[in-house]
């Protein structure tokens, strides 16, 4: 996610970028060696997804919102109001596999709603972040 978020602030250059991060994972605020993010980058820190998606999307008007893992119904609630007042939004869910990313309530709701076109699983069979495949929106793999 760290990459991911690097990547986009470096190559969309007026791309509005807004990094929700609840515990400073992604962004490492204040700690050495701290994301190097772009000045279209935005990051909210050490406060909920539902907040920082509602008062990011009022006031910074972010293109993309990346964020880590979500599980909550108020997590849900934020992306589908990002995704509907035309925000694009990257999300991770921790999961073992595809079947298990299948139970998950959380994850079933996403998918039954249609708010992301786009899954990509990763493992640790070749070391972290390793390509699994890239799945549509009706979880057929497309890149595998």
């Amino acid at each position: 996610m760290r990459d991911l978020a690097v990547q986009i602030g470096r190559r969309e250059n007026n791309l509005n970028l807004l990094i929700v991060d609840e515990r400073c994972e992604i962004s490492g605020c204040g700690m050495e060696g701290g994301l190097d993010v772009v000045d279209s980058t935005d990051i909210y820190t050490n406060c909920s997804k539902k907040y920082a998606f509602e008062n990011g999307i009022r006031s910074m008007k972010p293109d993309v919102i990346l964020t880590d893992e979500i599980n909550l119904e108020s997590d849900l609630e934020a992306i589908e109001n990002a995704v509907t007042s035309g925000v694009k939004v990257i999300a991770s869910i921790h999961a073992e596999n595809i079947q298990d990313l299948k139970n998950k309530k959380v994850f079933s709701h996403l998918l039954n709603s249609g708010l992301f076109t786009r899954f990509v699983v990763l493992n640790c069979d070749n070391g972290p972040g390793t390509l699994q495949g890239i799945y549509n929106e009706h979880l057929n793999c497309i890149y595998c």
